[in-house]
């Protein structure tokens, strides 16, 4: 066993958790109990991982994102392959998934079920206990089922692929909130929108973003998401004039 990592986030067993180096760890996710990730994987925010009586392993190359939570089940551990993009808001408990595989948003794999190498789970899905998928396979529905048979290998490994550029062109950045303020000048951007019709997609601002983050290294950073982004996040409040927190949120950027 290799020699933990020093803590990126609150990791709360650090003597059982064995992160290779090369591992990205979003600060905001929770580690807990024997956990073992492999070379150029990453853990994104919002993440938690709980092996109170088994333990979890993550193979190399592969991004679990944004609020996934991954569980051992009374008897199973959860095992992960290489190459896995396991989507927002997924819930792993107690499951195998292959290599090469990707987690729609929001599916959940209970305890004891297989997805076979290659195979693409949609998003909602529910995989019941036990439930073992042959590899290559698409599975949806709630009881998941197959619904197709193609290798999904090579899209499916290449969206892993996508999301190791991007924890190791966010990770170049020394200070990435900085580096996104700076293109505002410090300043929340208050727009006066009085329909929905009047709020775009996209802006010159965040295509001016987008391209340079492209030439850093990132990946799915289109203008639309990165526009997307700077609303949630704050940079630009889109709220419309009637909406009650239109003046709260511009109060709150001239303090």
């Amino acid at each position: 066993m290799t020699e933990p990592v020093p803590p990126v986030g609150p990791i709360r067993s650090p003597e059982l958790i064995d992160l290779h180096p090369s591992v990205y760890v979003h600060d905001t996710a929770v580690l807990y109990g024997k956990l073992s990730v492999g070379a150029g994987s990453s853990i994104w925010p919002g993440v938690v991982t709980r092996a109170e009586n088994d333990f979890i392993q993550i193979g190399r190359m592969s991004n679990i994102q944004d609020h996934v939570m991954i569980h051992v089940g009374t008897s199973d551990p959860s095992i992960i392959g290489d190459f896995c993009s396991i989507t927002h808001r997924v819930v792993v408990h107690g499951a195998k998934i292959g290599d090469n595989c990707l987690i729609g948003i929001g599916a959940v794999l209970m305890d004891g079920c297989e997805v076979g190498a290659g195979s693409i789970v949609a998003g909602g899905a529910f995989i019941p206990e036990g439930k073992v998928f042959p590899p290559n396979s698409i599975i949806m529905g709630m009881p998941a089922k197959v619904v197709a048979e193609r290798d999904n290998t090579a899209a499916n490994r290449l969206n892993a692929w996508m999301y190791w550029r991007n924890a190791q062109a966010y990770l170049a950045i020394p200070d990435f909130s900085a580096y996104l303020w700076d293109f505002l000048d410090g300043q929340v951007i208050t727009n006066h929108r009085r329909s929905m019709k009047d709020v775009p997609a996209k802006t010159p601002l965040a295509e001016k973003i987008s391209k340079d983050l492209q030439k850093k290294g990132f990946r799915f950073v289109g203008p639309t998401i990165v526009y997307a982004f700077m609303q949630a996040c704050g940079l630009v409040n889109d709220h419309l004039v009637t909406c009650h927190r239109h003046q709260a949120v511009a109060d709150a950027a001239r303090r």
